[in-house]
């Protein structure tokens, strides 16, 4: 049976298995310095066939069509009539091998697969020209840092490159759809007919074909500002197609929901009406995975706590903020909502050092990442002067690679709950020094730990009194995880000797069953100096009230 090479790919490929808001808006846009990755990953020998003769055929014949092809000999297999050759440099392959196959005198032809040892195929960048631009992917020292201070995603994508059916909501500025590096990973609304004045899917949006925008009542999420189209690319810049960067998912779907104008602010309702649109497509049926949330204001808003507490289903990663304050002391929203389906995030530099202008928060920041000259997409003309590319700093260039590495989680296993990998991501963090004390986890986050995750355990409180009263009712709540899965019960037991349980049951005040994250009312009944969290297996943490 003879085969094209085309059909050969195929085989090889299925057989490899707001108030106003207060964002963070930094950086400018500049040139990398550091080696350009050569090294490519082949699937079969370059320029090289595998010929098989029919038995009858006569050494004239090969020579015959060697010689057509200006074929060089590399080896002859005699007892299997099968000749090893060279096709010279600039002749395809497949026509090569189109003409092999044509002849009468070959029974067929196939490339030189290349093998790999079992857990050795190299770690390879992609082809996306400024690649190295992007230390944070994968960190030698290119920008006068610490090598491997990065989220180490070239390990990652040895298991996985990301899924188009996976959706990530990027809630901010707009994207810049038409963009070259994120025009093939938009999300598009296929229920929707463009153009036709008409609201096809009858979700209240007409023309919603890439998302909407809230700050301008349309349906035309186009970025003006340049900040979301950059978190985009971080997500979800097309990957290894010779292009720009790379995103951390190299397919993926990004749903823009512009809710922030062209000066950078928008509204509470704006930024609501873009979390209510993204649960209403995953009620319909998409694959939701994560909002990014790349933006936070001081003020508590009740109604941003209701809307993000009713769509648990929904991962929320949100930024720390740029203030460089203990969010333990003065909160920033939506990342110090206490709920179980979110994540804040500080931001890190390239030498594992948190960067300076983020904030920070032992008990409501729950890792870092590097946010300091980030490399990634942006629209023509921006607020900063870039053109398609640039670098911006801050924890909005940190939170999207936290979202991305969800999305990436969803694609390695498509049946993982929002629970499963907000676990993983907190699980398989890096711990660094520099963090240590000032986030939940200790951790920046490492998408290769994460997604192989194993026997992985994490145990920290989470919910703490700021000061205890005597008969006035508080929630006490601690995580507890083995990667994605939920650790043993908590106890905590005060300084005066009582005992308190806490539960993953989803019962009030526990928000989520069987989460790794256990809740407790407790009312004291003295005045408590300290509060001794532990796990049924040994872990635990003493915490001093004030």
């Amino acid at each position: 049976m003879k085969m094209s090479l085309n059909i050969w790919i195929a085989c090889w490929l299925v057989a490899s298995a707001v108030f106003p808001v207060s964002i963070a808006l930094a950086g400018q846009t500049g040139s990398g310095t550091g080696p350009t990755p050569t090294v490519e990953i082949q699937s079969w020998e370059p320029q090289e066939l595998l010929v098989k003769f029919h038995d009858e055929a006569p050494p004239s014949g090969k020579e015959r069509i060697h010689r057509r092809n200006h074929s060089t000999l590399v080896k002859r297999f005699n007892r299997l009539n099968v000749d090893h050759i060279h096709i010279p440099e600039g002749r395809s392959l497949e026509v090569a091998m189109e003409d092999y196959e044509a002849d009468p005198a070959v029974e067929y032809v196939e490339p030189n697969f290349r093998i790999y040892a079992d857990g050795h195929k190299p770690v390879v960048p992609p082809s996306d020209p400024d690649f190295q631009k992007q230390w944070y992917l994968n960190n030698t020292g290119q920008s006068g840092g610490t090598a491997e201070a990065d989220i180490d995603v070239l390990r990652a994508w040895k298991k996985s490159t990301g899924d188009e059916r996976v959706i990530v909501a990027v809630i901010d500025s707009g994207v810049d759809y038409t963009h070259e590096d994120l025009k093939a990973n938009m999300w598009v609304n296929r229920l929707e007919i463009p153009d036709n004045g008409l609201d096809d899917d009858q979700n209240g949006y007409v023309d919603d074909v890439y998302g909407i925008d809230t700050y301008g009542h349309t349906s035309n999420p186009d970025d003006t500002l340049g900040h979301g189209t950059h978190i985009a690319g971080v997500i979800g810049a097309s990957g290894d197609n010779a292009v720009g960067v790379t995103g951390i998912n190299w397919n993926v779907q990004i749903l823009a929901c512009r809710f922030l104008g062209p000066w950078g602010f928008g509204s509470v309702s704006g930024a609501v009406e873009c979390l209510e649109y993204a649960k209403a497509l995953y009620d319909r049926g998409e694959n939701i995975v994560v909002t990014n949330n790349s933006w936070g204001f001081s003020g508590y808003s009740q109604l941003l706590y209701d809307v993000v507490s009713r769509q648990p289903e929904i991962l929320l990663v949100a930024a720390a903020g740029n203030s460089g304050r203990d969010n333990d002391t003065v909160p920033y929203f939506p990342a110090s909502l206490s709920l179980p389906n979110v994540i804040g995030v500080a931001s890190t530099d390239h030498n594992d050092q948190k960067a300076p202008s983020s904030s920070f928060g032992r008990w409501s920041v729950h890792i870092g990442a590097p946010g300091v000259d980030i490399f990634s997409t942006l629209p023509a003309y921006t607020h900063w002067g870039a053109s398609y590319y640039g670098y911006l700093s801050g924890t909005s260039m940190a939170t999207p690679q936290v979202s991305g590495l969800a999305a990436l989680l969803k694609a390695d296993k498509k049946h993982r709950s929002w629970a499963e990998i907000r676990n993983l991501i907190l699980a398989g963090g890096e711990p660094v020094s520099a963090i240590e004390e000032i986030t939940i986890t200790g951790a920046r986050l490492n998408v290769y730990g994460s997604l192989i995750c194993k026997h992985s355990r994490f145990f920290s409180p989470l919910n703490i009194p700021r000061s205890t009263v005597p008969g006035e009712a508080v929630t006490l709540s601690a995580l507890n995880i083995e990667c994605e899965d939920p650790g043993p019960s908590v106890r905590v037991e005060t300084n005066d000797g009582e005992l308190i349980e806490l539960k993953d049951d989803g019962l009030w005040p526990d928000l989520a069953a069987h989460d790794g994250l256990f809740s407790a009312e407790w009312v004291p009944r003295g005045t408590v100096s300290t509060l001794r969290f532990f796990s049924l297996d040994g872990l635990e943490e003493t915490v001093f009230l004030p």
